[in-house]
């Protein structure tokens, strides 16, 4: 029997696609209004968390460009600097983080508990094939810098 090469999944699919097809899988699946009551509150949780992971992802993205170096997530072998300031103090994936965080939202706008495990799989499918690569990359790169870091700071939360 064949072994897949999931490998060759590695760092092909751009998190913004991989957030819009999880954000679609969310819209679809069958919503169950007992354990999500529509109350106002599921509104305003649904907001709150777009705007919080919005603010968390462009942060990331901002002290990327603030430093000069590459957003590019396929290519994280193109890095010229490790950040640790400001929001990547906090966690070493601010960009993913608010892209889970929105996707939370998305799941209670929509009122689809199922969309919070739909959204945990996305967080286990970007650990696997976008972040555990890009930190082989920085590791390769950046050597003793990026393992102190991530002795400091937490990979998600």
């Amino acid at each position: 029997m064949p072994r897949l090469n999931l490998a060759a999944l590695e760092l092909k699919v751009p998190p913004v696609l991989q957030v819009a097809i999880t954000a679609g899988l969310i819209t679809i699946s069958p919503a169950s209004n007992l354990a999500f009551p529509h109350q106002p509150l599921w509104s305003t949780l649904a907001i709150a968390c777009a705007i919080v992971g919005f603010v968390i992802a462009i942060s990331g993205v901002r002290q990327f460009r603030q430093h000069q170096t590459t957003v590019n997530p396929l290519a994280p072998e193109q890095a010229s600097l490790l950040v640790t300031s400001a929001i990547y103090r906090y966690t070493r994936n601010p960009m993913y983080l608010g892209m889970l965080i929105a996707l939370l939202g998305w799941s209670a706008w929509w009122l689809q508990p199922l969309g919070v495990i739909i959204s945990l799989l996305f967080m286990l499918y970007m650990t696997r094939f976008q972040i555990l690569p890009e930190e082989r990359a920085l590791a390769a790169q950046f050597g003793p810098q990026f393992s102190a870091y991530t002795q400091q700071t937490r990979r998600w939360f």
